[in-house]
C-alpha cells in the first residue's frame, strides 16, 4: 500500500510539474530522495527512542538492521521534512 501511496504521488507530482513547464525529471528525483532519508529518519528516532532495546545485545552496529523492524512513523516524517 505504502508503494502504491508513492508511485501516485510521483504520477500526482509531475503531472503537477508539467503543468507548471518544470523539468518534470529534476522533480521525479525528489520523491526517492524523500523516501530514502523518511527511512533514515524512521529509524533513527526509533533507535534514540528505544536505545535500551536496540542497544542492548549488539551494540551500536543494531542501527544498521532495518530488516529486524524498528520504524517510526513520526521519525519519518522528520526526516523526509
Amino acid at each position: 500500500m505504502v508503494l502504491l501511496g508513492v508511485l501516485f504521488g510521483i504520477f500526482l507530482l509531475r503531472k503537477g510539474a508539467a503543468r507548471r513547464q518544470l523539468d518534470a525529471e529534476r522533480v521525479a528525483e525528489l520523491p526517492l530522495s524523500l523516501v530514502l532519508f523518511g527511512l533514515v529518519g524512521g529509524r533513527a528516532w526509533y533507535c534514540i527512542q528505544f536505545s535500551d532495546e536496540v542497544f542492548a545485545e549488539r551494540g551500536w552496529t543494531a542501527v544498521f538492521y532495518f530488516w529486524e523492524g524498528g520504524l517510526v512513523l513520526y521519525g519519518a516524517i522528520a526526516g523526509g521534512l
